[in-house]
């Protein structure tokens, strides 16, 4: 994980190339009135991709921001004895945004700088912390759910990052 919290994963499959972009059209193909698997999203020409939960409890925003909690993005490469899927998962830059934003003036009221906030020091020493922690785990739930769900509808083992049979 970096610092905006983006997760990489590279997964090692025993078949071809064509076999595994089949799946992922797949479920980038599928009609509106089939998302019991709760992922969407589109395959694009370059082998590159990228899925989404179509279901949330959180909705951020729309626009150039995007209104999903979390992202996947990933990338189909062709190697001598079958074909690696290198996926990054991050989550909304809103949420990492408003992280960010919340530690900085954490850190302003500890230090003593003069913040907008005029509610008492230490109750802003307790909630501030406390907010970040619950945005904290939330975008890793949605980002750790999303990979999840991409692993078991792609059928990738996490121990051995192969398909299971």
């Amino acid at each position: 994980m970096d610092i905006l919290f983006t997760e990489r994963e590279e997964y090692k499959i025993r078949e071809s190339i064509g076999t595994v972009r089949a799946r992922i059209k797949a479920i980038a193909e599928k009609k509106w009135f089939e998302y019991s698997d709760n992922l969407t999203g589109s395959f694009k020409s370059n082998d590159t991709f990228e899925f989404t939960t179509f279901f949330n409890f959180m909705i951020i925003g729309s626009g150039s921001f995007g209104s999903k909690p979390a992202y996947l993005n990933g990338k189909l490469k062709q190697e001598e004895n079958g074909t690696s899927i290198l996926v990054k998962c991050r989550p909304n830059i809103v949420l990492i945004f408003f992280f960010y934003i919340i530690t900085i003036l954490f850190l302003g009221e500890l230090f003593g700088i003069d913040t907008f906030l005029e509610v008492p020091k230490g109750l802003v020493l307790i909630l501030l912390p406390f907010f970040n922690f619950i945005l904290y785990f939330e975008m890793r739930r949605a980002t750790r759910r999303l990979v999840n769900k991409f692993e078991s509808i792609i059928q990738v083992n996490n121990k051995n990052n192969y398909l299971q049979h």
